[in-house]
């Protein structure tokens, strides 16, 4: 089968994989979007983190090691994780999604565990299977995974950048009120220029310069996190 990848979850280099799972970088964006207070959440880290270019680690914010019941009760889906006592409230749902972006958005080749793109947040365990009434009641989350992912891969054609291997910071404000960072993704032929803009706090940013861009021109909003296709709130 040789259009199939291997993955290892460790130890993978020299033994023939095609990606290993980036453990240290899972953990870091867990950390941060676990954060409560947004002063303690630390863009710089979460850009160093970011800032790479090898498709052979492997990124994520959920596996079965992170979300099952057999490694232990500290082991939970993301939203819950955030808000232990509301997992599909506002901030739990905001919160995993932009996780998601991250991983979508960064040069690394992208994990999903099954369940998070309808916020299930029940523990995995082989006698709890995923609840797919989420899938309707969640049904904006869904949209979101769905259009993430085709950006993503491409799939409209309007974003060829992020299927490249280059990353270049642009904004990196770990100072409050901003907690912002905006990155080029690039490198994958010619008109592949796309911008990533993600603002870390809990509150919005009504308008923010950014002074310099890859390209001039006309630029679109191809994907808005706060649009009411991913949740009339």
């Amino acid at each position: 089968r040789p259009g199939v990848i291997s993955i290892a979850e460790d130890e993978a280099s020299g033994q023939g994989f095609h990606g290993e799972w980036d453990r240290g970088f899972g953990d870091l964006l867990i950390q941060q979007m676990v954060e409560g207070t947004d002063a303690n959440r630390d863009v710089n880290a979460l850009w160093n983190g970011i800032n790479g270019n090898s498709f052979f680690r492997v990124a994520y914010s959920e596996t079965h090691d992170l979300t099952g019941a057999l490694n232990g009760p500290g082991n939970q889906r993301l939203p819950t994780r955030i808000q232990p006592a509301d997992p599909d409230g506002y901030y739990a749902r905001k919160r995993s999604m932009l996780a998601t972006a991250v991983i979508m958005a960064m040069p690394a080749t992208p994990m999903l565990f099954m369940g998070q793109e309808m916020l299930e947040e029940e523990q995995f365990a082989d006698n709890n299977p995923l609840d797919w009434t989420h899938a309707t009641t969640y049904s904006n989350v869904v949209n979101f995974y769905r259009d993430i992912i085709r950006l993503r891969r491409n799939l409209n054609g309007v974003s060829l950048g992020l299927t490249g291997p280059n990353v270049t910071s642009h904004v990196l404000r770990n100072d409050m009120p901003w907690k912002l960072l905006a990155f080029h993704r690039y490198g994958a032929g010619a008109d592949d220029q796309v911008m990533v803009i993600m603002n870390f706090t809990s509150t919005a940013i009504p308008s923010y310069w950014i002074h310099t861009w890859p390209a001039s021109g006309k630029w679109y909003a191809n994907l808005n996190s706060d649009w009411t296709r991913y949740g009339s709130d």
